[in-house]
């Protein structure tokens, strides 16, 4: 469907969706509504990205400790940098950054694989050690620190958001401005049929 989507915006210059909707139905509310809920469905993505970004800070070793200033101070400078290069470079920066960070997962995934099984003493060692610090008792809250195999209702939830999330990628927001950014329909049909390709890596981190 994004193809045809990209074809009708195309042919009448919308660039958003809330632009495809007022321009569809003809209703300036209906189109109202979809822009703040995609800005809505956004914020959530943003922040989830940026508290990422802020655990493999504090993991590498910077930021974490001290007042709030210096606990978020590597954030800040990543998030500062990250706007001033999208500003200056328009859409083609998400693009560029996106291709830099799939590369690095594709390298997580395989040192991931490779090297840490080795260096910490086997996949059994890991995942016992994980297990371990999974049934410790939290001294704040008194409860078990997490499960390290999810019972069948969080499996089943899993599963569903994982299709779900398959199922509407290029609806969201972000990925609808992206797609009808795209110099053709063609373009989006190939990175449709290359999902297969992106996805699984995901289901794994």
């Amino acid at each position: 469907f994004m193809a045809r989507l990209w074809s009708v915006s195309h042919r009448h210059g919308y660039v958003t969706s809330a632009d495809f909707v007022q321009g569809r139905y003809g209703d300036r509310g209906l189109s109202l509504a979809v822009a703040l809920t995609g800005f809505l469905a956004t914020m959530p993505y943003i922040a989830l990205q940026l508290i990422g970004i802020q655990a493999v800070l504090e993991v590498a070793g910077l930021g974490g400790s001290g007042n709030w200033f210096a606990k978020d101070a590597p954030l800040l400078i990543a998030f500062v940098l990250l706007a001033a290069y999208t500003y200056t470079s328009g859409l083609r920066a998400p693009a560029v950054i996106a291709f830099v960070k799939d590369g690095l997962i594709y390298l997580v995934i395989i040192v991931a694989i490779i090297y840490l099984p080795h260096h910490f003493g086997g996949w059994d060692h890991i995942f016992g050690a994980a297990q371990t610090k999974m049934a410790a008792t939290n001294q704040v809250t008194g409860k078990p620190n997490g499960a390290f195999i999810p019972g069948d209702p969080q499996m089943w939830a899993y599963a569903t958001l994982g299709l779900g999330s398959a199922l509407a990628l290029f609806m969201y927001p972000h990925s609808i401005t992206a797609s009808l950014s795209s110099g053709s329909r063609k373009t989006i049909r190939r990175n449709a049929a290359l999902l297969p390709v992106y996805s699984p890596p995901l289901i794994h981190i």
